[in-house]
């Protein structure tokens, strides 16, 4: 299968996936989809990206990710593991100066403006039933409303119960400037409820 898509008349954001599937029993007689990623590439903005080859599988509630990666320059994101209804599995998603900005174009988060370089790891699991994610994260150069924050600090949890993600904080900007963030963004409908005070 080769997809490809562009938005409108905007020939900075288009792409093309390639991939080839392949459906069979499994050894336990379920039902398995196998997909490989083959080589392909996307434009955001000026950037252009490129996907790795990588296989994913998908049998009964449970999701294996090998070698996933996607690369522009010294960018990526790297997806690795399996995740079920068990809790003992985890999907690791591995940052490096991914632009907060793309992030929040593709989940169309438009309340407020963040930015920003963001590095560091997360980990998913058991999104078929109880979803629990949870991330470290560094942000260099983080920006909030266009205003310059310096190095953000980020422990990052989704909270199932509200369907939120929880913040807790610190933007460093210097050895006498500090910002301490806490509270919550909801991605939909886009409200966010965060406390922040200053220091220095």
């Amino acid at each position: 299968t080769s997809v490809a898509w562009r938005n409108g008349k905007d020939a900075r954001n288009q792409g093309q996936m390639n991939l080839r599937s392949r459906f069979y029993p499994n050894e336990e007689g379920k039902q398995t989809a196998e997909i490989q990623l083959l080589p392909s590439a996307f434009t955001i903005g000026e950037a252009k990206w490129e996907i790795k080859p990588a296989l994913i599988t998908y049998s009964d509630q449970q999701l294996d990710i090998n070698h996933f990666a996607l690369t522009h320059q010294d960018q990526h994101l790297l997806i690795n593991g399996r995740v079920s209804n068990s809790d003992n599995d985890s999907i690791k998603l591995s940052l490096s100066g991914i632009d907060v900005d793309y992030v929040l174009n593709l989940v169309n988060f438009k309340s407020v403006e963040f930015g920003g370089k963001a590095s560091g790891d997360a980990y998913l699991k058991n999104p078929f039933k109880q979803l629990s994610a949870h991330a470290q994260l560094q942000v260099d150069e983080f920006t909030f409303e266009h205003g310059e924050m310096g190095t953000l600090h980020a422990n990052v949890d989704w909270n199932q119960e509200q369907r939120r993600i929880d913040i807790d904080a610190v933007a460093d900007d210097g050895q006498e400037a500090k910002t301490l963030i806490n509270g919550y963004v909801e991605p939909s409908p886009g409200h966010i409820d965060l406390a922040i005070k200053a220091e220095g």
